[in-house]
């Protein structure tokens, strides 16, 4: 009798806050003639997303260097191994939120993006959210919609969050929050974050307020900082081997430019791109092209 009425008001997806009621005030008076499906069970009803990655595949910088945490292990490597072992914990929760914080274009994102492509296969959906400002509400909007989660007037935005994640229950899932304000107050993260056995989440921030206490437990932070001299020389290593025609260019140029561009990955980044693309600079002449174009805007400001 029950699972018949509910089944006009499941028609339209406006009327899911007056089916909880139902339900509640069924169960209260002993009415109930259904029990709930489990997520294993609830998988052939659900719509998944038509591809793994959401919104688009993020592909990895083919010049990426592996950064190292506090204890000297690989990041990527000691954020796997976080997410694992809180599987077991009867709060598994509190561990599956990771936060890498640091300046603009110190290498958050990219951190996030070699993870999830690393570890790819262990996961069914990978989803990208931005985060910052009003794309956070955008960005969770456009990706309700996919599986068919439309927000009612009713409902909150805190609810209307968990009805999507409650769609994806029974999918191992991975959330990144790409460029994230803060935990908690206006375009917080406090009351969104997923919280099913099988759903991690990775946030690159570049807030450092996210260690403390809180109902997750306190969430793991690993601060990035600039280049050390070895990751700048790795990274002119890794990427102008895959180019055999250019010239790598001495140590000690390498590590002049470093410290011209004050070792920042995406400023090195972009010099080894522009090197490799443009086949007619040298490690030594992107270095004199920096410190000219540096002495005409110096002259130009005076």
């Amino acid at each position: 009798m029950l699972d018949t009425i509910l089944h006009h008001f499941r028609e339209d997806r406006t009327q899911r806050h007056l089916e909880k009621l139902l339900r509640a005030s069924a169960q209260k008076f002993g009415y109930d003639d259904g029990q709930e499906e489990s997520p294993k069970a609830k998988r052939g009803k659900v719509q998944a997303l038509s591809k793994k990655w959401w919104p688009e595949h993020k592909e990895m910088i083919r010049s990426f260097v592996e950064r190292t945490a506090d204890d000297g292990q690989l990041l990527v490597a000691h954020l796997r191994k976080q997410l694992l072992e809180s599987k077991s914990k009867a709060a598994a929760v509190v561990s599956k939120k990771h936060v890498i914080v640091g300046m603009g274009g110190i290498g958050k994102t990219s951190t996030a993006k070699w993870y999830a492509n690393k570890y790819e296969g262990d996961y069914e959906q990978i989803l990208w959210i931005d985060s910052e400002g009003r794309s956070l509400a955008n960005s969770l909007g456009k990706l309700g919609k996919k599986p068919g989660v439309v927000r009612d007037e009713w409902s909150s935005f805190e609810e209307f969050v968990a009805a999507i994640y409650e769609e994806l229950s029974g999918f191992t899932c991975l959330f990144v929050f790409d460029n994230a304000e803060r935990f908690d107050g206006e375009n917080g993260l406090r009351t969104i974050l997923p919280r099913a056995e099988d759903h991690h989440a990775i946030i690159a921030s570049r807030n450092h307020d996210w260690g403390h206490a809180n109902e997750f437990g306190r969430i793991p932070t690993f601060e990035l900082g600039v280049f050390t001299e070895t990751e700048c020389l790795s990274l002119f290593s890794v990427a102008l081997a895959q180019c055999p025609s250019a010239k790598p260019g001495t140590e000690a140029e390498i590590f002049e430019l470093g410290a011209e561009l004050g070792f920042l990955p995406l400023a090195l980044q972009c010099a080894v791109a522009t090197i490799l693309k443009s086949r007619r600079y040298t490690v030594a002449s992107y270095l004199e092209r920096i410190r000219a174009d540096r002495k005409s805007v110096v002259w130009e400001r005076v």
